[in-house]
């Protein structure tokens, strides 16, 4: 390729940048990976196989072509394939050998039960917590599980307990995808639990990590009013829930859920304070190195979600490069850093987090200067918002399609707004925690200026979610995929087509927005789903709308699941026929997904685990919960 081509406009120079050994070496890793978890990825496993295959055979010829000055030397030629073939053996060999020990389960016991187990990590959920342990004994030894824990107890890591209860084994099949990524991981058992389910029998003392985090989120509780802190915690931590439900859906319903998840933005937040305030003063390497230890010491706090191990690698990536001064390669960093958590944790290739946060990154770094091309009549600040925007979502659409079912039409107008409301309001939480060092007065001024703009954004929020422009899509219609389509019109390099700039995207919005609303919206009147004798129905009561479950044995929960939420309804009220398992397990999902007043058993429920799970959880969102006789449900 000449340099000529090399330095023209469009995607040339992204091809340009893409054509370094790292892109072939990271297909190559992600092949071996989903190859070696061929045993429970089913047949789209199967083709994401072959189609990085196909991606790795044509990224290792674009290599080869950019460097193939490098294979003028015979001698250097045949010593750099030898060690690239043996490099080659020796990761497929300890790859597959490490997944392949990590989804053995076949001698495994059924179930397992008293017996110890030391615990491995805990996750802090919303409405319980996620333990993960490994066995103790010796007949066990090695074996992983987790439990889901509602009770008081405040585990370490490290903490060892005793199990009484059985502990069974996990299936993987297509129905619980879930499960199969649990046992990517190696973990094969799963339980929950409550406190009379085990005994303590050694407490461990807390980590570092969690003296710290404990502390920075006491002094967030010091400084910082609800639900300011839940949000400032979360931005810090990584973990949403923190967050009250209520804005929690806000976000979602207006498309900028992912601004309150620790990622790339928060990193260059970190980066950026240090680097202001110090490269006055100092020389640059040093100012960089001081944002670098902030960063790394930002992640060791937090809950290491992958969007943000990956923006930190690609920092100290970035670091590197400057103190060696070369010239930077971003989507190098990229494929580098991929690779990395991939040989580290190849089960995170399955993770939503991992898969979303690279392929909006990749899709920023291809389609970026393309849509910023598109807006150039536009403010510098919305111009940038949009296009960075745009691209992300251009590749992150038919993930979050895929594995959420969901399409926003109302995201590009609010990441707009949000994005720099939400900067701006963690930079002044960091710079209102530094100050509260030193004096409470002027932490307190910028903390109740950091109230007063996430108000600001929750005005926003609340109004946009109330368009209802968030839509679940279980069905993509061909129709539906053409007025997606119109919205890549401006990634066009034609003459004729870039004088239509932006006008693609917007009516590519519009028309979604109108097809969506149309198709795929609850109309007011009474809608059932039914499958066999079981069937739900959704209709107005008292202005509000109400679901109704009459669920039997053996119906497909999915199915009905998907029915309900196609119609994007607006669901206040859940009221169950009968107590049967299929009407609590879809309800317990709908009260994840909406803003109930007010659940309804039928009659006085026997309090098993999953009554005792729902009500815990009602309680603590405040819904009202009802018993009412089965005859005056019959009036209905």
């Amino acid at each position: 390729m000449s340099d000529s081509y090399l330095k023209s406009e469009g995607y040339n120079s992204f091809l340009h940048d893409a054509a370094v050994p790292s892109t072939p070496f990271c297909c190559f890793i992600i092949f071996i990976i989903l190859n070696s978890y061929s045993n429970i990825t089913g047949i789209f496993g199967t083709i994401f196989t072959y189609t990085f295959l196909m991606i790795f055979l044509i990224s290792l010829v674009f290599t080869a072509l950019r460097y193939k000055k490098t294979f003028l030397n015979k001698y250097l030629t045949i010593i750099t394939v030898t060690v690239l073939i043996l490099l080659s053996f020796i990761i497929s060999f300890l790859l597959h050998n490490k997944i392949t020990n990590l989804t053995s389960g076949s001698l495994l016991p059924e179930y397992i039960e008293n017996t110890s187990v030391i615990i491995d990590d805990i996750n802090f959920k919303r409405y319980s917590s996620e333990i993960y342990f490994h066995s103790t004994e010796n007949i066990h030894n090695g074996l992983k599980g987790i439990i889901y824990y509602q009770g008081e107890n405040i585990f370490n890591k490290g903490d060892c307990i005793f199990l009484h209860k059985k502990i069974f084994k996990l299936e993987h099949n297509g129905k619980t995808p879930f499960n199969n990524y649990l046992i990517s991981r190696g973990i094969h058992f799963s339980a929950s639990l409550t406190d009379d389910d085990f005994t303590i029998l050694k407490k461990n003392n807390a980590t570092i990590h969690s003296y710290l985090q404990n502390n920075l989120l006491n002094r967030i509780d010091l400084l910082f009013k609800q639900p300011t802190a839940g949000v400032i915690k979360a931005l810090l931590t990584g973990n949403q829930n923190y967050i009250e439900k209520k804005i929690i859906i806000q976000f979602r319903d207006s498309g900028v859920l992912h601004c309150l998840s620790a990622s790339g933005l928060h990193v260059a937040i970190f980066v950026s304070i240090p680097a202001f305030l110090l490269i006055p003063f100092f020389r640059k390497n040093i100012a960089m190195s001081v944002s670098l230890f902030t960063v790394l010491l930002y992640l060791f706090i937090t809950d290491m979600p992958v969007s943000l191990v990956r923006a930190v690698i690609m920092f100290g990536l970035f670091y590197l490069q400057l103190i060696l001064f070369r010239k930077k390669n971003v989507f190098n960093y990229l494929m580098l850093t991929c690779s990395i958590i991939l040989i580290i944790s190849p089960w995170e290739i399955f993770s939503p987090g991992f898969q979303l946060s690279f392929a909006a990154t990749a899709g920023i770094l291809i389609f970026y200067k393309q849509y910023r091309r598109s807006l150039e009549t536009l403010p510098s600040i919305i111009a940038d918002t949009t296009a960075v925007t745009l691209s992300a979502q251009i590749i992150t659409l038919p993930i979050i399609l895929f594995h959420m079912k969901q399409l926003n039409t109302a995201g590009i107008l609010s990441n707009i707004i949000i994005i720099p409301l939400i900067s701006l309001i963690m930079g002044i939480a960091l710079f209102t925690i530094l100050f509260s060092f030193f004096s409470f007065f002027v932490a307190f001024f910028l903390a109740s200026l950091t109230d007063l703009l996430l108000k600001l954004s929750l005005l926003i929020t609340t109004f946009i979610s109330d368009l209802r422009l968030n839509f679940y899509v279980y069905d993509i219609t061909p129709s539906l995929c053409i007025l997606i389509l119109i919205s890549i019109i401006p990634l066009i390099n034609y003459r004729k087509i870039i004088q239509l700039k932006f006008y693609p995207v917007i009516l590519s919005a519009i028309l979604c927005t109108l097809y969506l609303k149309k198709n795929y919206q609850y109309d007011g009147n009474s809608y059932i789903i039914s499958t066999g004798s079981s069937k739900a129905e959704i209709r107005i009561e008292d202005k509000k709308q109400i679901l109704k479950l009459d669920l039997k044995e053996g119906v497909d929960s999915e199915k009905i699941l998907s029915g309900i939420m196609m119609k994007n309804p607006d669901i206040k009220i859940v009221e169950l026929a009968d107590n049967s398992s299929p009407n609590l397990i879809v309800s317990k999902k709908i009260i994840n997904d909406f803003i109930l007043q007010e659940y309804r058993f039928t009659g006085i429920p026997d309090l098993n685990n999953m009554i005792k799970k729902i009500i815990f959880q009602l309680e603590k969102d405040n819904v009202i919960v009802k018993f009412i006789k089965k005859s005056s449900l019959d009036e209905y």
